[in-house]
């Protein structure tokens, strides 16, 4: 493959764009990178809308990674808009929602998801906190009880286990 230079009109094509906003994030500049993906996706050239929802998810997830729940919630409902019943695309959104503390928000939309995808063990670990967090103890374990079915070894689970087991104790 030929060497392109920077300033060369092939580097600045949106695959170009693409990689670097993800060598940022990889390189834990989420911030940097989440501003990028967004200016891709909103840019004259960036392609089909399911491309655009793709850079707006992974710009929604990095604003996660970097603390910023507000601007990850923003760019994912965004992106939800463009490409609606995505399942990995609402289990992010869940995910901003919680860490936003939004536990309703985030419960339904993870009830959403595990409708196209059953026994998602993701959906179904996230929606567990969100109840948990609730005081839905009972459907929370349950959760985490359909989640290991599919992922018995994930230490994640058994932690939130755990904590849900814990919180059960302690409102006795």
């Amino acid at each position: 493959m030929k060497w392109v230079s920077p300033g060369s009109a092939r580097a600045n094509r949106p695959p170009a764009r693409h990689c670097t906003a993800l060598a940022l994030i990889a390189l834990e500049h989420y911030e940097e990178g989440a501003a990028r993906l967004e200016e891709l996706a909103n840019a004259s050239d960036a392609g089909t809308m399911e491309t655009r929802a793709l850079y707006l998810a992974q710009a929604g997830n990095a604003w996660l990674a970097s603390g910023l729940p507000e601007a990850a919630v923003t760019t994912l409902e965004n992106a939800n808009r463009i490409n609606p019943g995505d399942a990995d695309l609402i289990i992010d959104l869940a995910a901003a929602y919680l860490a936003r503390g939004q536990w309703r928000e985030a419960s339904g939309l993870l009830g959403e998801a595990l409708e196209t995808r059953p026994g998602d063990p993701e959906a179904l670990a996230l929606r567990a906190r969100a109840l948990m967090e609730m005081g839905r103890l009972k459907a929370a374990l349950a959760d985490v009880r359909a989640a290991r079915l599919t992922a018995p070894k994930d230490i994640d689970l058994l932690v939130l286990r755990g904590e849900i087991r814990e919180a059960r104790r302690l409102s006795r």
